[in-house]
């Protein structure tokens, strides 16, 4: 009979400590709040790859468009507080206009390959990038000059 209590014991004790354990973690539950453009059922692995993409084509991190809440530092990407944010979703906007209407993308599929993407702008650097070459601006220049028949 001691042989159970004792077992009993340990085993209320170890419920006890899971329990603590378990009340103690912070759950880490993935929400979709205030996409716009994006679809609301993303998974969260697709989201942080177009994230990192926006990332990498920029040469940017989170705190460019998203902010930290001022109580817990933790991040809050559903606010619209920085003004790049909403940059962000109009050019999403026109390179997903872009390569439906030209390209004939099915932007509805996210695996669907882009024709245009940030990166054909920006090409890492946070403004895009307007290096014409040389040849190009001569081009233009003629063109320019040239009368119409």
């Amino acid at each position: 009979m001691p042989h159970k209590k004792r077992a009993t014991v340990n085993l209320l004790i170890l419920a006890v400590i899971a329990s603590a354990n378990l009340l103690g973690r912070k759950v880490d539950k993935f929400e979709n709040k205030n996409l716009q453009i994006l679809p609301k059922d993303i998974s969260k692995e697709k989201l942080q790859q177009i994230m990192d993409g926006f990332n990498a084509s920029l040469n940017v991190k989170c705190g460019y468009c998203h902010v930290r809440t001022a109580d817990t530092n933790e991040w809050d990407y559903a606010a619209d507080t920085k003004g790049h944010k909403k940059e962000a979703r109009d050019m999403m906007r026109m390179t997903n206009e872009l390569n439906e209407k030209y390209f004939g993308v099915d932007i509805k599929d996210l695996n669907a390959p882009a024709a245009i993407n940030c990166y054909t702008c920006h090409r890492g650097e946070e403004h895009p990038v307007v290096d014409i070459p040389k040849p190009a601006i001569n081009a233009l220049d003629s063109l320019k000059r040239a009368r119409p028949f």
